[in-house]
């Protein structure tokens, strides 16, 4: 009796570490996907637990593969975090581009013209194209007067 145990442990254990094995395996790839991706891939291992633990209800596998989905969420959340944090960045690195440009507009004006209308102001700290303030400033520089300046050419929209 004492053998039969002892091979039924060791199948079990080998069956163990293969589908250790495969279940690291298939991981490695995650690391690139995206969330929405990961969120399919945890559902796929919820399903592949499922089919499991059907026909290995002896092994420790449901309590592996738990660990193994709660892995994925885990990465794919740090990765949804990681993306959002870039694209905050980029975004604060366009809007502070934006400002300066607009300042820098601003600043000209008034070193060039003395005073500057409020209307004109907020026109300008309205205009978000980086390629419209470029204009606007190389027209500004070029001006004699306020006039010189086609505003209308600078409205978005």
């Amino acid at each position: 009796m004492t053998t039969e145990t002892d091979a039924r442990d060791l199948q079990e254990g080998a069956a163990h570490e293969v589908l250790k094995k495969v279940l690291t395996e298939a991981m490695g790839p995650l690391d690139s996907l995206d969330a929405a991706r990961a969120a399919q891939t945890v559902a796929e291992y919820q399903e592949l637990l499922k089919v499991i633990v059907q026909h290995t209800p002896d092994m420790e596998v449901e309590t592996m593969a738990q660990s193994m989905a709660e892995v994925l969420i885990e990465r794919g959340m740090a990765q949804g975090i990681e993306q959002g944090m870039v694209q905050g960045k980029a975004e604060g690195i366009a809007e502070g581009e934006t400002r300066a440009k607009q300042m820098n507009i601003l600043k000209l004006l008034q070193f060039r013209f003395d005073t500057i209308p409020q209307a004109l102001t907020d026109q300008i700290t309205s205009i978000q194209s980086l390629a419209l303030l470029d204009m606007l400033f190389e027209q500004v520089l070029a001006a004699q007067t306020l006039e010189d300046i086609h505003w209308q050419n600078h409205k978005e929209g």
